[in-house]
């Protein structure tokens, strides 16, 4: 063999092992790039292939345990597909991400309502949230103009600070329920327990927008003064139905 081909095809190979062997750290290159640097991940061990670590969750340094299977060639391409178990996920969860369009099927996970919500870049309005959000998704899906979606987000001891009277409202448990497809996919609202009964909807665009539209009004039962603490609370962000609740739209931009 001619000198310089055996130094080209050790070259290859070298590269070759380097990139079999990339460590697990390359990874949150590519998931800081794919979330605007809202999402890392830390504490890697294994390889960019195969390999755990932390997800971050950005301001809030929310840390969830997670462990990952990537494919090769999305990632060659700039994309990523691949599995992943986070914290004590009983199963698998399988996705796919590549630019702005996304596969995600079998995940579910539980994190701070108020980290979550200001990661997703919502209004420091709604992000002052206590309780926890706990996300199961059969199916989650972005191709272009397109969304598909089996999924349920369950926001258990829910409650929020109402904007400009900073009143705090315990909402219980919050459920969002979604199924279907197209441009927008609506997904229905409801509660139980707290101080207020919920109903409507969230609709959710494609363009990255979403609309809240739902009635909130006071239990009945309420102290006299808490129902009109609550009620000023709710008359700074809907319109009183005449029936003693409020109509509450709100659109959403998710950055």
């Amino acid at each position: 063999m001619r000198p310089w081909l055996g130094v080209v095809a050790g070259a290859i190979l070298l590269a070759a092992a380097l990139i079999i062997e990339a460590p697990a750290s390359l990874l949150d290159r590519r998931v800081a790039d794919l979330t605007d640097g809202r999402v890392r991940i830390t504490a890697a061990t294994g390889t960019v292939w195969r390999g755990a670590g932390e997800l971050v969750l950005l301001p809030d340094d929310v840390r969830v345990p997670i462990a990952w299977r990537l494919e090769p060639m999305p990632l060659l391409r700039g994309g990523l597909a691949g599995s992943l178990t986070a914290a004590d996920a009983n199963r698998r969860a399988t996705f796919a991400v590549e630019q702005e369009n996304f596969i995600v099927h079998d995940f579910t996970i539980a994190l701070p309502a108020a980290s979550v919500l200001r990661t997703a870049g919502i209004p420091d309005a709604l992000a002052n949230a206590a309780g926890t959000l706990t996300l199961d998704a059969a199916d989650l899906a972005r191709r272009g103009d397109r969304l598909e979606a089996r999924a349920s987000l369950l926001w258990t001891d829910a409650a929020l600070a109402a904007p400009v009277t900073g009143a705090r409202i315990a909402l219980g448990d919050v459920r969002l329920a979604a199924a279907g497809s197209g441009s927008e996919i609506p997904a229905t609202l409801s509660n139980s327990g707290g101080e207020v009964d919920i109903a409507g909807s969230l609709l959710f665009s494609a363009r990255g927008t979403a609309q809240i539209d739902a009635r909130i009004k006071p239990r009945p039962g309420l102290p006299a003064d808490r129902n009109e603490a609550i009620a000023a609370a709710l008359s700074n962000i809907g319109r009183a139905d005449g029936a003693g609740g409020y109509r509450v739209v709100w659109p959403l931009a998710l950055r």
